[in-house]
């Protein structure tokens, strides 16, 4: 029996030979259609689709500032503890809010845009995620044994419901006051 032009014996040699030729033919198989691919892929395209991608589900910008802000807030509230426990917690509470606040804010203005009535589509863009996030944040406080659970929540149920709504609002507007004039 021949194998890739080399005799199949018993041999070690002869083996090892074989494995050699078929393990480097595998290797210059990926090398080639990895080169292959990376000629025919543009970086640029990935980045950009990955961000559409994202931005369907979370509002990155505001992510972002929300996450400053609460770091910032939280940082300066738990200073008297000292700077790492400070920054430990600032870290959290901006990590959290980045992920959870971008998708709540992205939740309120898909709900606004998609409901004509403004005062359902604020109603329902403010409340929902309010409701989430409260909820969310009174179950984070309850499991890490916060002494006061629910007033701990009750800034987030507050700042939550105001902060969604006028989102709301303003998507809501927005949408539909330039679909109207054209």
């Amino acid at each position: 029996m021949i194998m890739s032009g080399l005799e199949t014996s018993k041999s070690p040699v002869c083996r090892l030979k074989v494995h050699n030729i078929w393990l480097s033919s595998l290797a210059n198989h990926i090398y080639l259609t990895t080169l292959a691919a990376v000629k025919a892929f543009n970086t640029n395209q990935l980045v950009k689709k990955s961000m559409t991608q994202l931005n369907r589900f979370l509002d990155i910008r505001m992510g972002i500032l929300g996450a400053i802000s609460m770091g910032l807030i939280v940082y300066y509230i738990n200073s008297d503890y000292g700077f790492l426990a400070a920054l430990i917690a600032a870290m959290k509470q901006a990590l959290y809010t980045f992920f959870f606040g971008a998708l709540f804010v992205k939740m309120a203005e898909n709900i606004a845009t998609h409901i004509p009535e403004r005062i359902l589509a604020v109603l329902a863009g403010g409340l929902t995620p309010a409701l989430l996030t409260s909820a969310l944040t009174y179950v984070l406080h309850a499991i890490k044994g916060t002494p006061e659970p629910l007033y701990s929540t009750i800034p987030t149920m507050v700042l939550g419901t105001l902060s969604f709504s006028i989102w709301s609002y303003l998507k809501h507007r927005s949408e539909f006051s330039t679909e109207h004039e054209g």
